[in-house]
């Protein structure tokens, strides 16, 4: 590579870095408002309206917009979204002005897009009251619901003092544009003095070293201006700092530079030239495989610290579908459900899964996989580092992976993205060692790698750009064709679902895209993820204990001395283009680059790309900061890695840490010994029968939930032990699992408790439905694992609104049919099965409603409000079914729901299924507060739509037991 190609690169990689660190600051001081206006008032008990809604404050300040000014309020006693919604159109729920003649009354804003399974749970409404104008002095204000009014609250108001800079922006509102526009502008100004500089001391005897040191002194210099109070004084700061000061040196200095002696050239560029020229290490020392050993057992004492894992739906839903893959002998279509919308891109996680499903087919064989593959994620850590980071960098790197509390954690959290970083690992140094030693073999194996991690966890796909700039950089130049198929070699793992995705015109990825299920609360603001960095850096906190806090620091400065050999080792590199510590940097800092312009990334999953290059950039630091101190002395190296291993194991001696950090990951994930043990208490004490629990029972919280499939394996082991006992439910009595003594609010609208009972940290209570509403839905099946036609049904793209027939079967004397709903801009399906018979002279209409959308599934939230099915016959009474008691789609009444009527003759269209609004949070805005009515024509011809006739008819067949 020539030098202005080496010097464009490295100013590349340097940008990028530059803008990761300076843009979620920059970020964070333009949408950080000094409020200038602000109140007090009563902020710790709610204004009520008796026997009626209550409101409170969630912010002392009014909050600049376009329109005027607002302030976080939260309207709790909420009975029903649509409720709300439509008080609020009507004026009937508002804010009124105790003893006021001249301000105008504030309006009420609810936050429908931010409404979620939580809040329906609180029965809470976040949103806003609107002002046209800051009120002056004292303002009081109470809640009014059509004649009623609340308790009141006075508002104090007051005004700060800010700077012109901090009231241009507040007056401004910070709107997205201004937010992108100075994301760019950070860039920009990152890559011109990236370059410039990169080219302007490419030719010094140290050239290396001071560009490494100003890209160090800058991030250092970036966060420090962050911590400035004003906003204008920091932001001015960011920019002097990002400015091309190494490309301004005065001619004499470059001069005095270029004759300076090679022997004395500064820290960093000898670290370079010292990692560069540091010869493999092929054979370990005993000194080496001791502290590993001691490393390795440290870590095996962690992962077998606790008997219990953290395990919920989703765990489970894995566990299941292996089981089927062994069971059924089928090969999956989909993987595990995106939290955008469709499905995995492939199958391979539960391919993976099924011979360890096959071996044992218990939840705890894929904990003991779990564990498994972290041990083994270590071992290939060292092995990988090793020839470039010699015995003591590759140590100090599984050190620092061994001693992460947030890895332990994981390890205790048996989940597809958990599995995935044994081979996130593997990937990245299959990676380097194909681009950096010009291997055609491990440049394709990583390709296949890279194909499998994609199905592993989504997150994966990060690493593709990544990956192509490894490939196409490589040190490999003997032929034309092992590049292309590199990084060809990503897609054959996922080959098979591509081709029947692109049958089928690519439904799922079109899912994927459209994010039907994507949340509003999620972060999703072009360059507006502030926390990222602090996100990303986590992965490296240590366990508490002796000299937590030290090592930390320790290791987040040897990344950083890492990163900064990674953009030196090219201007000192020879004739090879890629080296061990430039691809380390290019797999974290493209990543991350990546993450900080969608603006997403909020959980430790979605930064699983990242982590592997953090480690090695870690050993790559502590080899270079040792060949600084004793060059070639390995020695002192590995003993000093000895004390830490000696360091973190008297941290682990600390069992009540170690035991909050075994249960401090899992989102949703409980404690799966504790789940056990009410299951056996309902199969032991209430003898709930299989059959009893997937129709009668109700989780709080819903990660607690079992499967009826896996309650059913259970239960028949603690019959066979104990012996089989009658069930001391009545027909009319739900089992609800609760986190309280008391039941949760919206629990207490549609149940009787008539006792409760203390298992495993939880309460089992036996309830009956209140008998003037609808009976619930058993949450015990929580939709996150389909019926595979439902998944069919769940990916359909571009169908016309409205319902259609697509399936017709006669099943004895009985005629079954099938209709598809579409609704919402296609984001709600809804399924409706049908049978109709004739049994001694009269006729019989059965119907079921099935969605996968109407289920909680993954949750989604969407709703439909009043839903009715009308019955209107050809001899008989009409008759109207109310689907749920307010809401099809709630936590309470969720699909499936089924019924029947008789009448003396059916006739061709019968049902009408009618409602009175319907909402969807992840595209609209604000509730549909409009009628609709949909007829469901037993004469309409059979449409296509996308589904395969096999399935459907099996779908039919199997819909009715009896």
């Amino acid at each position: 590579m020539s030098h202005n190609g080496r010097d464009l690169l490295v100013g590349i990689v340097t940008a990028l870095l530059l803008f990761v660190v300076a843009v979620p600051v920059v970020v964070a001081k333009l949408t950080l408002q000094l409020f200038e206006y602000t109140f007090t008032t009563d902020f710790e008990k709610a204004a009520c309206i008796p026997a009626g809604y209550c409101f409170r404050f969630a912010s002392n300040n009014f909050e600049p917009t376009v329109r005027g000014y607002r302030v976080a309020i939260r309207i709790e006693k909420v009975g029903s979204l649509f409720e709300i919604a439509e008080k609020i159109d009507h004026g009937v729920l508002r804010v009124v002005l105790v003893d006021a003649v001249t301000q105008d009354a504030p309006a009420i804003e609810p936050r429908y897009d931010v409404y979620i399974s939580f809040e329906e749970a609180r029965r809470d409404v976040d949103g806003f009251l609107h002002f046209n104008s800051v009120p002056t002095g004292r303002v009081t204000l109470a809640l009014a619901d059509g004649g009623s009014l609340s308790e009141s609250r006075t508002l104090a108001v007051t005004r700060r003092d800010i700077g012109r800079f901090d009231r241009f922006l507040t007056d401004m509102g910070v709107p997205g544009r201004v937010r992108v526009g100075a994301a760019l502008l950070i860039l920009s100004l990152a890559l011109v003095t990236s370059v410039a500089e990169a080219r302007a001391v490419g030719g010094l005897t140290f050239g290396a070293g001071i560009l490494a040191f100003a890209f160090l002194a800058r991030c250092a210099a970036v966060a420090a201006a962050g911590q400035i109070a004003s906003s204008s004084i920091s932001l001015a700061t960011i920019v002097a700092v990002l400015m091309p000061w190494l490309a301004m040196l005065p001619p004499s200095v470059c001069g005095w530079a270029r004759r300076f002696p090679a022997g004395r050239s500064s820290a960093a560029g000898a670290a370079t030239r010292a990692a560069l020229s540091r010869p493999a290490a092929h054979w370990p020392f005993p000194l080496e495989l001791a502290v590993l050993a001691a490393g390795l057992a440290v870590f095996a004492y962690m992962l077998w610290f606790d008997t219990s894992f953290r395990w919920s739906i989703f765990e489970e839903r894995d566990f299941l579908e292996a089981r089927r893959v062994v069971s059924h002998l089928a090969f999956p279509l989909y993987g595990p459900e995106l939290l955008l919308g469709g499905h995995t891109i492939g199958s391979s996680l539960y391919l993976l899964l099924a011979p360890v499903v096959a071996l044992w087919n218990e939840p705890e064989a894929l904990w003991l996989l779990n564990r498994l593959l972290f041990l083994g994620m270590a071992v290939v850590l060292w092995r990988g580092v090793r020839d470039w980071a010699g015995p003591a960098g590759a140590l100090f790197a599984v050190i620092a992976l061994v001693a992460s509390e947030r890895i332990v954690a994981l390890s205790y959290w048996p989940i597809h993205p958990n599995f995935s970083l044994f081979f996130a690992f593997s990937y990245a140094c299959a990676a380097l060692r194909g681009a950096v030693n010009g291997s055609r073999g491990w440049l394709i194996v990583s390709g296949l790698l890279l194909g499998i991690l994609g199905q592993l966890h989504f997150s994966y796909f990060l690493l593709l750009p990544a990956h192509i700039l490894l490939v196409a950089l490589g040190n490999y130049d003997r032929d034309r064709w092992t590049k292309p198929l590199a990084v060809a070699a990503v897609f054959l793992p996922l080959a098979p679902f591509l081709a029947i995705d692109a049958v089928h015109g690519f439904p799922n990825i079109a899912q994927i895209a459209q994010r039907p299920r994507f949340h509003a609360s999620y972060p999703n603001k072009l360059f507006g993820n502030a926390a990222l960095l602090t996100l990303v850096f986590g992965w490296l906190r240590q366990i508490n204990g002796l000299l937590s806090e030290v090592t930390t620091l320790l290791t987040i400065l040897l990344v950083g001395l890492g990163v900064a050999v990674g953009l030196g080792s090219t201007m000192v590199g020879g004739r090879a283009r890629m080296t061990p510590s430039l691809g380390a940097v290019i797999l974290f800092c493209v990543p991350v680059f990546e993450l900080t312009v969608l603006g997403m990334g909020y959980n430790t999953r979605h930064t699983l790309a990242i982590v592997p290059s953090l480690f090695v950039l870690a050993g790559l630091g502590f080899a270079a900061a040792m060949d600084l101190l004793a060059p070639a002395r390995w020695r002192i190296g590995s003993l000093l890695v000895l004390a830490l291993v000696a360091v973190v194991g008297l941290r682990v001696g600390d069992s009540a840490a170690l035991a909050k950090i075994s249960r401090s990951e899992g989102e949703w994930a409980v404690d799966y010994r504790s789940r056990q043990a009410i299951a056996a208490d309902l199969a032991g004490r209430l003898g709930v029968t299989p059959e009893q629990y997937a129709a009668s029972t109700y989780w709080w919280w819903v990660g607690w939930s079992i499967d009826p499939e896996v309650y059913g394996d259970l239960y028949r082991r603690t019959a066979s032990l104990a012996g089989a006992r009658t069930s001391s439910l009545s027909p009319d009595q739900y089992v609800l699992v609760t986190a309280a003594a008391e039941l949760p609010p919206f629990l207490q609208k549609i149940f009787d408790d008539r006792e409760s009972h203390a298992v495993g940290g939880m309460y089992v209570h036996v309830a009956t439905p209140k008998m003037h509403l609808p009976m619930p839905s058993s949450n015990a099946d929580t939709g996150v694992r389909l019926h595979p036609f439902l998944q069919l049904v769940d990916v359909l793209r571009w169908q016309p609104q409205g319902f259609a027939r697509i399936g017709e079967q006669k099943v004895g004397i009985s005629r079954r049919d099938l209709f598809l709903g579409v609704l919402a801009d296609g984001r709600i399906k809804l399924l409706v099965t049908t049978e109709r018979s004739e049994i001694q002279g009269r006729e019989r209409l059965r119907w079921c409603l099935d969605s996968p959308s109407l289920n909680g599934h993954y949750q989604e939230f969407k709703t439909l409000w009043r839903p009715r099915l009308l019955v209107a016959p050809e001899v008989g009474e009409p008759a109207a079914t109310r689907l749920a008691g307010d809401i099809l789609g709630s936590l309470a009444y969720k699909a499936p729901r089924c019924g029947e009527t008789w009448a003396g003759r059916i006739g061709s269209r019968p049902l009408v299924l009618t409602f009175d609004g319907v909402f969807d949070q992840s595209f609209m805005v604000r509730p549909s507060l409009q009628p609709q009515t949909w007829s469901l024509d037993f004469a309409a011809p059979i449409e296509s739509r996308a589904l395969p006739a096999a399935a459907i008819d099996r779908w039919i067949g199997a819909r009715f037991s009896d």
